[in-house]
């Protein structure tokens, strides 16, 4: 059950009421957690939030809107239709909303510059963020530094797929004692944390 006891909120300039949860020592720089979709701020177990304090940051932990204890929308819905189609509301909000909610947020605790540390579609907020913000003290401007995501996307289709010339390469068995060929550096490097499960489904646990 959530500990309401420790949850803090603000209205952001943007008019978006947000929950939002402190730990670690304030002189630590500060380590943003955002979460995924449908996701509120316990999420991140607190095995996770201790260790990142333990190595060093201060976290903080928001809910984002429509989730949790943060502002909901009044607007409906997309129909089934318009996200057949890809088209929403014009009245919806988009990730650049949710992103400014995070900026928002730091200013205003005037932590920044954090890093940002994003789940599945907090992960796309935290990218956002880092495009819409790369000059402000909301964000660090090194990319290698500046965010971390897990199990999210770039937000392009064509996100995941392998080059061209490798899909038509022809398969072959490897030769014995050959080593198995993974994600190359250059497709890690702005990811500098490790984080690993523990089984429960949707609970990041632990660096």
């Amino acid at each position: 059950m959530r500990d309401d006891a420790q949850d803090r909120f603000v209205t952001l300039p943007g008019g978006t009421r947000v929950c939002y949860r402190i730990d670690g020592d304030p002189g630590d720089p500060p380590a943003l957690l955002l979460a995924g979709l449908g996701e509120d701020l316990t999420m991140w177990s607190e095995r996770f939030v201790s260790a990142l304090v333990a190595t060093g940051f201060q976290v903080i932990r928001m809910d984002n809107r429509d989730c949790g204890r943060s502002t909901y929308a009044i607007t409906p819905p997309p129909s089934t239709l318009r996200q057949l189609l890809a088209r929403p509301r014009p009245d919806a909000y988009t990730l650049a909303d949710m992103a400014a909610d995070a900026a928002q947020l730091i200013e205003h605790l005037g932590r920044g510059p954090a890093h940002l540390i994003g789940r599945s579609m907090g992960g796309m907020i935290a990218q956002t963020v880092a495009a819409r913000y790369p000059h402000r003290r909301a964000v660090r401007r090194h990319r290698h530094r500046c965010r971390d995501s897990a199990c999210t996307a770039r937000g392009d289709s064509r996100n995941g797929a392998p080059p061209a010339r490798r899909a038509r390469a022809p398969r072959r068995r490897p030769r014995r004692g050959t080593p198995r060929k993974g994600i190359s550096v250059s497709e890690l490097s702005t990811t500098d944390h490790v984080v690993i499960g523990t089984g429960r489904p949707g609970e990041i646990d632990a660096l």
